[in-house]
């Protein structure tokens, strides 16, 4: 990407509040320019196929669907813009979950704007914030899903995407986009809705 250009942002929240706050965040910063802020995932798939986004800002509690989920879907698409899960659950908890589907960086909406707008930066320039999880977090995260689906993992976790997959599992892509949507689903981090976070929304 080129130093002269606006990053272009999109966002996918599905609080009416937490989008307006993003929204004046994103617009008073320079050298950002917001695409749309949605709150639902069809509209964000027909927002992409018009416009190029570089980095997308994705809730992962979305009232219509699961965010990881969306963004594993995203990163299997030519030319998918950058992922950064934005949550009140962030903490070693997702951390797994949102390595397997690819997201590239994962932000606390509680924590400050500035961490936020610093994370928008950075996978914009192309790095990634989420590290590789440790042995043990991802030796416990294995242990919860089906041994079928469990070769599919570290194949996620390092970028593969669905055909190489395919190939090196010697399966279907079809039950490749299975087996990654059952391991995303049992690795869920939610244990109950906590309150919406609007840290955001009154800066």
């Amino acid at each position: 990407m080129t130093t002269n250009r606006r990053t272009r942002i999109a966002v996918l929240d599905d609080h009416a509040a937490v989008r307006l706050g993003l929204e004046r965040v994103i617009q008073r910063e320079p050298g950002f320019r917001l695409v749309a802020a949605l709150g639902d995932e069809r509209e964000l798939l027909a927002t992409i196929a018009r416009e190029s986004v570089d980095v997308l800002v994705l809730d992962y509690e979305l009232g219509r669907g699961d965010g990881l989920a969306v963004c594993q879907r995203l990163k299997q698409r030519q030319g998918s813009p950058r992922v950064l899960i934005y949550s009140a659950y962030a903490g070693p908890g997702l951390l797994v979950p949102a390595a397997i589907a690819q997201a590239d960086a994962l932000v606390s909406k509680s924590g400050s704007v500035s961490e936020l707008l610093d994370a928008i930066r950075r996978v914009a320039r192309g790095e990634r914030l989420i590290p590789m999880p440790a042995g043990d977090l991802l030796a416990a995260a294995t242990a919860r899903v089906d041994p079928d689906d469990a070769p599919v993992i570290p194949l996620l976790l390092h970028g593969a995407t669905v055909s190489d997959i395919a190939d090196a599992l010697a399966v279907g892509e079809q039950e490749v986009v299975s087996r990654a949507r059952r391991v995303i689903g049992r690795l869920n981090a939610r244990r109950g809705k906590p309150p919406v976070d609007h840290a955001v929304a009154k800066r």
